[in-house]
This record gives structure tokens, sequence and C-alpha cells, in this order.
């Protein structure tokens, strides 16, 4: 049961940095956008 429950968090946090990377791309792709202009 400990176990299943460690592998899912591992799962959940490897999911919430992939949603944390995807949004500081964005933002760094529009700030890089807005000073090429």
């Amino acid at each position: 049961m400990l176990k299943k429950y460690v592998k899912n968090s591992k799962k959940m946090t490897a999911y919430l940095q992939s949603i944390i990377i995807n949004i500081m791309l964005l933002k760094l792709t529009k700030l890089a956008k807005l000073s090429l202009k």
C-alpha cells in the first residue's frame, strides 16, 4: 500500500515539474519575442 502511494507521488511530482517547466518556457519565449521587437 505504501509503496503504491510513493510511486504515485513520484509520478505526481514529475507531472507537476513538467507543467512548471512548460509554463516557464512559455514565459521565456514570450519575453524573447518581446525583446526581439
